[in-house]
């Protein structure tokens, strides 16, 4: 999909300009040359911060990528002050976990 790849390179662009993050790494179906990818395919990225306090207070960030229409999110209580996630659909009509 077209948008998805669009999708993904904004979001690779984006991390190589920001210095707080340290890895950005693909996970699931997409990274997986043996796993079947189809439109429903979402792109499962982990950030991994220097400093992720600004990210998880201010979701700002999450509009360099388009236009959500909805999200889920978990903070980082639910994973002892180490990790929060976030499921976002955008308006494209990918999804991004």
């Amino acid at each position: 999909m077209k948008v998805r790849e669009e999708k993904l390179k904004s979001i690779i662009e984006w991390s190589e300009k920001n210095a707080d993050i340290r890895i950005l790494l693909l996970t699931s179906s997409l990274a997986n040359p043996f796993a079947p990818v189809d439109e429903f395919s979402d792109l499962d990225i982990e950030f991994i911060f220097e400093n992720n306090t600004n990210y998880i207070s201010d979701k700002s960030w999450i509009l360099n990528f388009g236009n959500p229409i909805a999200m889920i999110e978990e903070d980082e209580s639910c994973f002892d002050n180490k990790h929060a996630m976030k499921m976002v659909l955008y308006e494209d009509g990918v999804k991004a976990d």
